[in-house]
C-alpha cells in the first residue's frame, strides 16, 4: 500500500493508492517501511553532518526536546543544503522554497507542542517523522541516522533467548463419594399456646389480691402483683422469640 500526499491551502491530505496503481511523476507518496530509532532526550534534525538525523536537502534546523518542536532556518556553513546560505533565509520568501508541516499544518520557524504520534513532513525532502515517546519513525531513503535502530514492534523479553516458563497446575478432581443426606425432621413441638402461658401467672395475681383484701396488706399484694405482672411479661417474650428461631432454622433446614 502507497500514500499520496496532496496540499490543499497549507495543509496536506493523504490518500492510499494500491502498489499496483500509477503514481503522477513528481507526485510525493511514501510506502509502509519504515525504519524506527531510539530516542534521545534531544534530537537534533538537520542539513549538517553532525545532526542527529541529516538530510541533505533540508533547509531547517529541527530540534526535538522532550514534548516540544523547535524550528528554524539553517544558516551554517556546514550545512550542503543549496537553502542553506541564501540570503533569502531571512526573508519570508525563504519560507515559500522549503515547506514543513506538523501534523497536516504548515508550519512557520518556532516552538510547538509535540503528541506522542506527531507526524513531522518534509515534502521536498521526501522524509517524514512519526515521532513517538522513545522513538522516531522514519519513512523515505534521503537520510543518514546516528541513532540507535529498533525494533518497536518486537515482543522480546530483557532475558531473550532464554525462556522461563511458568509451573505448570494440574487440577485434579477428587473422586471421594459424597452423600446427600435428608434433612432430619422438625423435632420442634410447641405444644404450650399462649394461652397457656398467660394463665397460670394471671391465676397467681387473682389468688394474692384476693389473699391481699383478706388479710388487708396492701403492700404485700403490690409487690407481689408486679413480681406475677414481670413473669408474664417474660413468659410471653419468650414464646414469640422462640417460634421465630424455630420458622428460621425450619427455612435454613429446608
Amino acid at each position: 500500500m502507497k500514500y499520496i500526499y496532496v496540499d490543499k491551502n497549507n495543509r496536506y491530505e493523504e490518500y492510499p493508492v494500491n502498489d499496483d496503481e500509477k503514481i503522477e511523476e513528481g507526485q510525493l507518496f511514501f510506502t509502509e517501511e519504515y525504519k524506527a530509532y531510539t530516542r534521545k532526550e534531544k534530537v537534533f534534525i538537520s542539513g549538517n553532518l553532525n545532526s542527529d538525523i541529516y538530510i541533505p536537502e533540508c533547509g531547517y534546523k529541527i530540534l526535538l526536546d522532550e514534548g516540544k518542536l523547535f524550528v528554524e532556518h539553517c544558516k551554517s556553513e556546514q550545512c550542503d543544503s543549496e537553502h542553506c546560505n541564501s540570503e533569502r533565509c531571512d526573508s519570508e520568501q525563504c519560507d515559500s522554497e522549503q515547506k514543513i508541516y506538523l501534523d497536516q499544518v504548515r508550519i512557520k520557524p518556532g516552538e510547538y507542542k509535540l503528541e506522542n504520534g506527531s507526524i513531522i513532513l518534509l515534502p521536498e525532502s521526501k522524509i517524514k517523522l512519526v515521532i513517538g515517546k522513545d522513538y522516531i519513525k522514519v519513512f523515505g531513503q534521503n537520510y543518514k541516522s546516528a541513532l540507535l535502530e529498533t525494533d518497536i514492534n518486537s515482543n522480546r523479553t530483557a532475558q531473550f533467548p532464554i525462556y522461563k516458563r511458568s509451573p505448570r497446575i494440574v487440577k485434579r478432581i477428587k473422586e471421594e463419594t459424597i452423600r446427600v443426606t435428608t434433612p432430619l425432621p422438625n423435632n420442634y413441638k410447641n405444644r404450650n399456646s399462649l394461652l397457656q402461658i398467660i394463665l397460670p401467672p394471671l391465676g397467681m395475681l387473682a389468688v394474692t389480691i384476693a389473699m391481699g383484701i383478706m388479710i388487708n396488706r396492701g403492700i404485700y399484694m403490690i409487690v407481689s402483683g408486679m413480681a406475677t405482672v414481670m413473669t408474664s411479661i417474660f413468659s410471653v417474650v419468650r414464646f414469640f422469640q422462640d417460634k421465630k428461631d424455630n420458622k428460621e432454622t425450619e427455612k435454613t433446614r429446608q
